[in-house]
């Protein structure tokens, strides 16, 4: 992030439009095989320092780079086959944990007993047993909602994996150890 700045108009209660300053500024880098957080208040634009990274919003100003290229001159779908993104709403979609974890591989063209073998393995990855493919979305507690999200996107061999508040929804326990699970991904993988 090189003096990135991001803002939004909003209409005000009189009717009028109003400019929302959401970024101003913004230098960051991240080094390969590094872990780092942003913090700060809700609201302060940590998210949409995500959306930007994987272009799902633009910058209003400065520019982001991958690799030293700048992600407005790499094709979207690349942007984002390389940024893996985990946002803090866990959503889940089709009927089963496997409709998740295999998602993005059978887009990709992978044959279906390929795909439900890598993501049985993934699922182990993230501490999820085998037999959690044929599980119901909605048999899942929280914890396990998380660690399905996680399969799912690292299942796609991101070259950079950002997390939204992963363990916003998650008891201290829970929390605990999804970070313990995060750090020794990030080990295995640099």
């Amino acid at each position: 992030y090189e003096q990135v700045h991001k803002f939004r108009f909003q209409r005000n209660p009189r009717g009028h439009v109003d400019t929302i300053e959401v970024l101003r500024d913004i230098d960051l880098t991240f080094a390969t095989g590094e872990r780092a957080a942003v913090v700060g208040p809700s609201g302060c634009g940590k998210t949409t320092l995500l959306r930007l990274a994987c272009r799902l919003e633009e910058p209003n100003g400065g520019i982001i780079r991958l690799d030293g290229h700048d992600i407005r001159t790499i094709d979207t779908r690349e942007v984002r086959r390389r940024i893996g993104i985990v946002f803090q709403n866990h959503v889940l979609f089709g009927e089963s944990v496997e409709d998740n974890v295999t998602y993005g591989l059978l887009r990709r063209g992978m044959a279906a007993d390929e795909a439900r073998e890598l993501a049985g393995t993934c699922l182990e990855q993230v501490g999820l047993d085998h037999s959690f493919l044929v599980r119901k979305n909605t048999a899942l507690n929280a914890g396990q909602v998380a660690r399905v999200v996680l399969a799912r996107t690292l299942i796609l061999g991101p070259e950079v994996l950002f997390v939204d508040e992963p363990t916003a929804r998650l008891d201290p326990e829970t929390a605990d150890d999804l970070f313990a699970l995060l750090r020794e991904i990030q080990a295995e993988n640099n």
